[in-house]
This record gives structure tokens, sequence and C-alpha cells, in this order.
């Protein structure tokens, strides 16, 4: 999807910025990366501390990411009526 976005960026067919969005990964995906590996990683020791952290960072993740579309979605409302 990356190719094809920078391609249609490329011949003007699309704006740059929209091929930027797509790439990035956003830091609630991180957030909820990190929740998922703090999570496997209490389950394999068998400490719920870390196993909850996981968790915890998954939702704050979500939460994040949300926020984000919200902004992002705000921001495209704006531009668009300028």
């Amino acid at each position: 999807m990356r190719l094809y976005g920078a391609f249609l960026a490329g011949v003007g067919l699309c704006a740059p910025q929209e091929v930027r969005k797509e790439e990035t990964m956003t830091s609630g995906k991180i957030d909820q990366a990190k929740g998922r590996i703090k999570e496997a990683a209490g389950a394999l020791t068998k400490d719920k501390k870390l196993k909850r952290e996981g968790k915890i960072d998954q939702r704050a993740g979500k939460v994040k990411e949300k926020f984000e579309e919200i902004v992002d979605e705000a921001t495209d409302v704006f531009e668009r009526d300028r």
C-alpha cells in the first residue's frame, strides 16, 4: 500500500500528506504493541503485575489512537473549509 500511495503522490493523483498519514505508525499503535509485549512477558514469567501493566498500556494505546483519529478528522474538516 505504501508503494502504491507513494506512486499516486508522485504522479499527482493524491496529496503527499495523505501518504504520510498512512506510512507513519501512531504513538497509540506503538503503545498497544508495547502493551502486548509486556502482557506476553508477564504471562511467560507468571508476573501478574507486568501482565496487568501490559493490558493497561494496550487500553491507553487504543484511547490515544482514537484521539489521534479525531484530531486528524478535525484537521481535515478545517482544511477543507479554507
